[in-house]
């Protein structure tokens, strides 16, 4: 069971291109916070200091490196580590961005270029998944990790070439790997000493709590126990719960509630199943109980979710 591969899934990842830039010059652009999404820069030619609120000091990226801002904090671009910075709303109120959807900005009069397309990744349930929990105020991939990575190393040539093409359909596909570049800077920290410090990749990859998380993921529909999900895991009742909670911050039994009810959530908008049918899939024996954990935990029946317009 692939339970990274499955909460992507279920959270419905989708990715978009704010707009391709050219910063020129001294230049320097701070962009708000916002919580709903996580941001992504990808340096295609020259490079750039980025700086995030709640981060350390600021970082170079180089080209073909790219940053992730999983957590929506404020942010900083610039040439310099620390230049001065106008807001990202002044400067599209002044004109910044043209009709070709290139944002430009900086010293007119200096040859020396930076080039990056900017985007992010959004998903249905706000970010409130325990794999977001742990992450950094910034992920960056240098070429050195994308090199190791034929997929990634792929992934980033296309949108710099999408991007200098500026060709017809570019976006939509710089769109797609947008998401590309969020999948593998996650599944980076899973393949590297990083996992040990976010909590949900170090709980899927732990010898111990995988089995029982896999489980559920699996089979989401049967009735867990506490004790089933301990033996499956090789450990005690007592010390199974107190292990699952010091590492994810909250019960086994809390998981497998959030998780059917984000299934639920899923088949409720991807699929023609009954309303009975998708709470019987995600654990319920009844419509009326199923309704009434659904409401508790969203504010909103199933049947009316469901009929609320897709977003994305």
């Amino acid at each position: 069971m692939d339970v990274l591969a499955d909460v992507l899934s279920n959270l419905r990842l989708r990715g978009q291109m704010y707009f391709r830039t050219e910063f020129v010059g001294s230049w320097g652009v701070t962009l708000p916070a916002d919580r709903n999404s996580i941001r992504i820069h990808l340096v295609v030619q020259g490079q750039c200091w980025i700086s995030v609120d709640g981060g350390n000091e600021p970082i170079l990226l180089r080209e073909g490196d790219f940053a992730l801002v999983p957590h929506g904090a404020g942010q900083t671009l610039s040439d310099t580590p620390h230049a001065d910075a106008v807001s990202l709303e002044t400067l599209l109120n002044n004109g910044s961005l043209g009709d070709d959807g290139v944002f430009r900005h900086g010293t007119r009069e200096s040859k020396q270029q930076a080039r990056l397309v900017c985007g992010f990744c959004s998903f249905d349930e706000e970010l409130n998944h325990p794999l977001f929990l742990g992450l950094p105020p910034v992920l960056v991939m240098g070429q050195h990790f994308t090199g190791k990575s034929p997929w990634l190393a792929e992934a980033v040539r296309v949108i710099t070439m999408e991007s200098n093409l500026d060709g017809l359909g570019g976006s939509a596909v710089i769109n797609r790997l947008m998401e590309v570049l969020f999948i593998q800077g996650i599944r980076h920290q899973c393949e590297t000493k990083s996992s040990p410090s976010i909590p949900y990749l170090f709980a899927i990859t732990d010898k111990n709590l995988k089995p029982a998380i896999e489980a559920m993921h699996e089979h989401p529909e049967r009735g867990w126990t506490l004790s089933q999900l301990a033996k499956l895991s090789s450990m005690s009742r007592g010390r199974f719960a107190q292990r699952f909670k010091e590492v994810l911050g909250q019960s086994p039994m809390q998981y497998l509630t959030d998780w059917r009810l984000q299934k639920a959530k899923h088949l409720l908008k991807e699929t023609n199943l009954s309303i009975a049918e998708v709470g019987f899939r995600s654990g319920y024996q009844s419509l009326p109980s199923f309704t009434r954990r659904f409401g508790k935990q969203f504010g909103i029946t199933p049947a009316a979710f469901r009929k609320e317009p897709r977003s994305g």
